[in-house]
């Protein structure tokens, strides 16, 4: 039974790495998420991905929506990340990943998960080549 927990040490929070992720981080897109991701050097703990969400305050300006929004995205997450762990539980590296909310629009729980998954198959055959 996969454990389905959202640990402080999995959140991406060092604006060093986060600036790298725009600076020469990969993009996956699977409406309506973007993805940018980056390989992290050397890695910082024990867990394979570190994540992070950003939803724009210019397409949502009221602070309840842009926070429905991450929770929305990180619940999904939550609930999917064992299919990522599976696939690095021999890997050495780290992953550093930011999904950015780009819908202009609140969509569904299942559309961001469905989006989520389709993401994370992507972003599994690209790191495994």
């Amino acid at each position: 039974m996969p454990v389905h927990s959202f640990h402080k040490e999995e959140r991406l929070k060092s604006r060093k790495i986060i600036s790298q992720l725009f600076k020469e981080g990969k993009t996956i897109k699977s409406y309506p998420l973007r993805v940018v991701w980056t390989e992290i050097d050397p890695p910082k703990n024990k867990f394979p991905v570190q994540f992070t969400i950003s939803v724009p305050r210019r397409s949502f300006p009221k602070a309840h929506q842009r926070n429905m929004l991450r929770r929305r995205i990180r619940e999904a997450y939550r609930c999917n990340k064992h299919d990522l762990y599976e696939n690095f539980s021999e890997c050495t590296s780290q992953y550093g990943l930011m999904v950015i909310y780009i819908a202009k629009e609140i969509v569904p729980f299942r559309d961001i998960e469905k989006a989520m998954l389709k993401w994370m198959d992507i972003f599994i055959k690209n790191v495994s080549q």
